[in-house]
């Protein structure tokens, strides 16, 4: 009876989005869109200070993340609240963060909470510190463009290091996008973000230690039944292991006998820029063996090889982008997909990707529906 009760008042509530005053412009599909966007609201709904019914959109533009913001705001927001704290209502935000339904410590309720007035550090340390009150000031002041998560490390690493730089670094690292960001001092991630803060470290050098830490270093100890720790590890002991972690991937011959399915993409791709004198040609290929990876990991000098797993087990894709030479292709950069999003870009020793290589990336991703992530580059 109750889920049938249930089924019956979201039914109710999205007859009143598809009734809600519009401008005549707005199309049945951008309505639509807007509903599937919105669903999530309704395990929310108890918090809503007004009704759906009495939502009026008065603005020109029809796009559907307009009408979702606009609908947003309408039933929760009676003061302003950071940007970024807006993508926790995507689906797609919600899918990858395992946030579909409410909870104290997801982003949704960060945001009804500031909107509403509450005490975010009163909320959020109830059950265990999450952040301290000057991480919490220091979050509502991050750079709008990062994501909830992004913004939380951001916060702590502004606090711990005073540099906006250094916090954009890690913001921008894969440590920016670990929902472990518990204040307790013996975290592993967050002994990262003061070793990433204290020693100056580039954003492409925290990718390979980041990489070395969580996947080898903790997952060894784990086998062990110990706890790992970088407390008394210097910059330039973490960096051997690193480079020695690099050749055992390399060397690791149960990894030439790993197959995994494609992912579904067209796994070739061409593109061409220039004219017919200045024409340079550039491959997409799926890697789909692990010797194929360990490959690509050991021309490229960087830790792919270390993502069979999550290959194996259609986690990710893993792309290699070639430009075709005089004799023979020249490798240029290793791409991950997610889901349908490209969120690493690597190229020889993680470095940045180049301008026309950025481009033939976009003009790939266009091609086969792909979304980019914002710091995939």
């Amino acid at each position: 009876m109750r889920a049938e009760k249930e089924a019956a008042n979201e039914a109710k509530f999205l007859k009143t989005l598809a009734n809600a005053k519009r401008p005549t412009r707005v199309q049945r599909s951008k309505i639509t869109t807007t509903e599937v966007l919105t669903k999530s609201m309704w395990h929310y709904n108890r918090y809503w200070i007004r009704k759906p019914e009495d939502w009026k959109y008065t603005a020109k533009s029809v796009r559907p993340k307009k009408l979702h913001d606009s609908l947003l705001q309408h039933l929760f927001c009676e003061f302003p609240v950071p940007d970024f704290l807006l993508e926790a209502w995507d689906s797609q935000f919600s899918l990858q963060n395992n946030l579909l339904a409410a909870n104290d410590n997801d982003f949704r309720m960060w945001f009804i909470w500031i909107t509403q007035g509450k005490s975010l550090a009163k909320e959020l340390n109830k059950k265990e510190k999450l952040l301290t009150k000057r991480e919490i000031h220091m979050f509502a002041d991050a750079p709008q463009h990062l994501s909830p998560i992004q913004a939380v490390w951001w916060a702590k690493a502004m606090c711990f290091s005073n540099s906006q730089g250094i916090a954009s670094c890690v913001a921008q690292s894969p440590l920016g996008q670990s929902q472990d960001f518990s204040a307790e001092a013996n975290g592993i991630f967050h002994q990262l973000m003061m070793f990433f803060c204290s020693n100056f470290i580039a954003e492409d050098g925290m990718t390979e230690i980041y990489d070395y830490v969580i996947r080898f270093c903790v997952e060894e100890a784990r086998r062990e039944g110990k706890e790992y720790s970088l407390k008394g590890r210097t910059l330039a002991s973490i960096r051997r292991g690193v480079t020695e972690w690099h050749h055992f991937l390399h060397e690791q011959s149960n990894l030439c006998s790993m197959k995994w399915a494609p992912s579904g993409l067209q796994s070739k791709f061409v593109c061409h820029f220039g004219d017919d004198m200045n024409r340079v040609t550039y491959n997409f290929t799926e890697i789909t063996t692990g010797k194929h990876l360990a490959e690509e990991g050991r021309k490229m000098h960087h830790c792919v090889s270390s993502y069979a797993d999550d290959c194996l087990k259609g986690y990710s894709s893993i792309w290699s982008l070639t430009k075709q030479g005089l004799i023979e292709p020249k490798r240029c950069l290793t791409i991950e997909v997610v889901e349908n999003t490209i969120v690493q870009v690597s190229g020889y020793a993680n470095r940045p990707a180049r301008k026309q290589e950025r481009a033939a990336v976009k003009f790939w991703s266009k091609n086969l529906g792909l979304k980019i992530d914002a710091f995939a580059f």
